[in-house]
């Protein structure tokens, strides 16, 4: 079985990391499937380079009169030697009709492209792309919802593998020592002070300045708010903080090479996000034991599946509330987890989000530790590498049978 996986490898992010997690697990577990890399980015990431580079063949793209064409197209269209080509966004970056033409057309084997988010962001002329591809991965039920009910794509289709955390996750939040995690605190003059963690990228959908609006009703000099990560609206939620005098209480890290241990020494996790297809972060907090606070959107019920695990809010407030917020970037359309119906974006209300904060930090800590030990179980069974590779596995050789 050959693949050709379509990735741009120049930021290290969510599905980069995943891709990276998945094809490392095939090679410690003998994977004797055959894997080629198309880079569509620029300079690859030192994050994935040494170890995509020393074990298959990367394909990168050239520049011809200021358009990107694959430096891989002429030899592949003419051998025609893929099984399966697995899709993650080369759709985005092609953007010439005729181009996805050839490759839909001369490339042997199934074309499918992995829905990780993409689908909320389409446009009508963008989604004509959609019919360039056999088959569909979606990393939620959300995602199998967007795109079936927004884009029209048959459900039979659609595929449906959640993300998943490898055992050596686990095993390198395990490792953190107290050391560490001490070290930690005094350098972000954390010690004797409750932790709200936000982690991800500062964009207008992920939700941050909810988090910052909700301070205004959580009094005290007794708690941090730490936003790790970086993006378009860090000028913005700056500018947020200064406004409302929190400097004192707000803490910006910037990018981290290892969030692992900012979720061991958060008391809670919140993700306060517009739209989120499934949302790695539930996974990893839930893997270091962090309580939870979570919108209920799209697929992070799929994670958070009930009050068992941890605590989810309906979004409540609508993005026009927020002058200061730059909405170019909102998606027209999110799932509502509760009906699987197309919904339009809210945030959540800051004073219900700050009420559940206080909830888990001061009214019932024990029962949101007891939440997140219940979560940290459920991801180690449900969401485990092996069983998304497994499933991977199957749908493949079940894809590349397909006739039509």
């Amino acid at each position: 079985m050959k693949i050709l996986h379509c990735i741009h490898l120049e930021i290290p992010g969510g599905k980069e990391t995943h891709l990276y997690r998945c094809l490392k697990f095939g090679l410690e577990k003998g994977d004797l499937w055959e894997h080629d890399i198309l880079h569509t980015g620029d300079r690859i990431n030192e994050k994935f380079g040494t170890f995509f580079q020393d074990h298959f063949h990367v394909y990168e793209y050239k520049t011809w009169r200021g358009i990107k064409i694959p430096k891989f197209l002429r030899s592949y269209l003419v051998k025609k030697n893929i099984d399966f080509s697995h899709d993650v966004n080369l759709f985005y970056e092609i953007q010439d009709m005729s181009l996805m033409n050839l490759f839909a057309t001369y490339a042997k084997g199934k074309n499918v492209f992995y829905d990780r988010g993409h689908s909320w962001f389409l446009n009508a002329e963008e989604s004509q792309y959609l019919s360039k591809f056999d088959f569909f991965f979606s990393n939620s039920r959300a995602s199998k919802t967007m795109l079936n009910k927004r884009w029209s794509v048959p459900e039979d289709r659609i595929k449906v593998i959640h993300n998943s955390l490898p055992l050596d996750y686990l095993e390198h939040i395990d490792r953190i020592g107290d050391s560490e995690l001490a070290e930690l605190r005094k350098r972000f003059n954390l010690n004797g002070k409750k932790v709200i963690l936000f982690l991800g990228r500062l964009e207008t959908i992920k939700g941050a300045h909810t988090l910052i609006e909700a301070l205004d009703y959580l009094p005290g000099t007794d708690i941090k708010l730490i936003l790790v990560g970086d993006g378009k609206t860090r000028k913005t939620l700056e500018a947020l903080v200064k406004a409302k005098k929190e400097e004192n209480r707000v803490i910006f890290t910037g990018m981290q090479t290892d969030t692992a241990p900012f979720y061991r020494i958060a008391d809670v996790t919140v993700v306060p996000s517009a739209r989120e297809s499934f949302g790695n972060v539930n996974l990893e907090a839930a893997l270091a034991g962090s309580p939870i606070i979570a919108s209920k959107i799209d697929g992070i019920p799929e994670i958070i599946t009930n009050d068992s695990f941890g605590y989810l809010l309906k979004p409540k407030i609508e993005p026009s509330r927020y002058s200061y917020l730059d909405k170019s970037s909102m998606h027209d359309y999110g799932v509502d987890p509760d009906t699987m119906e197309l919904m339009k974006p809210k945030f959540l209300d800051p004073k219900e989000l700050a009420d559940t904060i206080a909830l888990v930090l001061e009214r019932e800590p024990e029962a949101a530790k007891e939440k997140a030990k219940n979560l940290k179980q459920r991801v180690i069974k449900e969401f485990s590498m092996e069983k998304r590779e497994q499933r991977f596995r199957e749908l493949i050789e079940e894809i590349t049978r397909h006739k039509y």
